[in-house]
């Protein structure tokens, strides 16, 4: 019985230091911190081409974009996305994408993929008139091969 009581508050002295090593480590990351060292500003010096699915009505559209900044995995981007009229035209409307660099993923390997999976960027785009109205939004998902530094 005495062993109990001598055995339980070490049990007790090993669980907290066990825990304040761990939330030693998890205050460690600081968000703010890594947002600043990690994000570029790359401001369209690398350039993405591909394709957009309307997820409306499921059609196919060309799109290009411009990179404007860069954190991680996460790439911001604006540009346009071709949409075909109903008289044969093709409008070119505004969009912003939230893209994610399959790059990212790769870099750890020893065997690296072909450029071209590796350069892909896929993420949700959105396209509105910024300048004519009505301004109607449309939503995308989007495909893109990026080239550039």
């Amino acid at each position: 019985m005495k062993t109990r009581f001598f055995v339980f508050p070490l049990f007790l002295v090993f669980v907290a230091a066990i825990m304040i090593f761990a939330l030693g480590m998890a205050h460690a990351f600081n968000l703010i911190t890594d947002v600043q060292t990690q994000t570029q500003w790359t401001l369209g010096q690398i350039a993405a081409a591909g394709t957009s699915v309307d997820l409306k009505n499921g059609q196919y559209d060309a799109s290009e974009f411009a990179q404007i900044a860069n954190y991680r995995m996460l790439s911001g981007w604006y540009g346009g996305i071709e949409i075909p009229q109903g008289d044969g035209t093709v409008k070119l409307k505004d969009s912003a994408k939230l893209g994610l660099n399959l790059n990212y993923f790769f870099k750890g390997f020893v065997n690296q993929p072909p450029a071209l999976l590796a350069n892909l960027v896929i993420g949700p785009a959105i396209a509105t008139n910024l300048v004519s109205s009505p301004r109607v939004v449309q939503y995308f998902v989007d495909i893109n091969y990026q080239f550039g530094k």
